[in-house]
């Protein structure tokens, strides 16, 4: 998921991912860590993917399918 404008004050979202037992990729097409972000939602996430432009989706995708065969 990309969070965009929700990264930074999400707390009724990131409630419900823990509420989830899926796993959850977050990917930001810009390195948020360089501008000085945080992301609330990250504490859920099996990972990050961040700045590598529209490949940050690739990225993300490829990581969330090798989480799930991991099983």
């Amino acid at each position: 998921m990309n969070p965009a404008g929700f990264h930074y004050n999400a707390y009724a979202l990131r409630d419900c991912l823990r509420g989830v037992s899926l796993p959850y990729v977050e990917i930001h097409i810009s390195n948020i860590d360089a501008r000085g972000m945080r992301s609330v939602l990250a504490t859920e996430a099996v990972g990050m993917v961040s700045g590598f432009g529209l490949d940050s989706y690739t990225l993300g995708l490829d990581a969330l399918l090798r989480v799930l065969a991991r099983g």
